[in-house]
């Protein structure tokens, strides 16, 4: 099956990559702007794929809902991980230390070859 459209995104996917790898120092305008062309390169694959005889309103219903669903959870992970770093950050120095000679008090097990 060809899909329009599905070479401007791996253009752009690969051009996505390329700056990860070589990690360079952009303005948040213009990376907002390069997030922009691949979400909407993205964007008009995933509206190709719609068959021609398909119900494309319960196909964008169920696509907007999975994508909510994945943002929701990826929002909730970042909280998670900065309420468990602040935990971890909020220890005292003294609580601390009093478990690192808890731990070496555990009995070390040695594996012998």
């Amino acid at each position: 099956m060809k899909i329009k459209g599905l070479k401007n995104t791996a253009l752009a996917g690969t051009l996505f990559g390329l700056i990860l790898i070589f990690n360079p120092r952009l303005s948040a305008i213009l990376a907002t702007g390069l997030v922009a062309v691949f979400a909407l390169c993205h964007g008009y694959v995933h509206a190709a794929e719609i068959a021609t005889g398909a119900d494309q309103l319960g196909y964008t219903a169920g696509f907007l809902l999975s994508t909510a669903m994945l943002h929701g959870l990826g929002i909730g992970a970042g909280l998670l991980s900065v309420k468990i770093t602040q935990q971890i950050q909020s220890i005292p120095a003294t609580h601390s230390s009093m478990l690192y000679s808890l731990l070496h008090l555990l009995p070390k097990q040695h594996i012998n070859n």
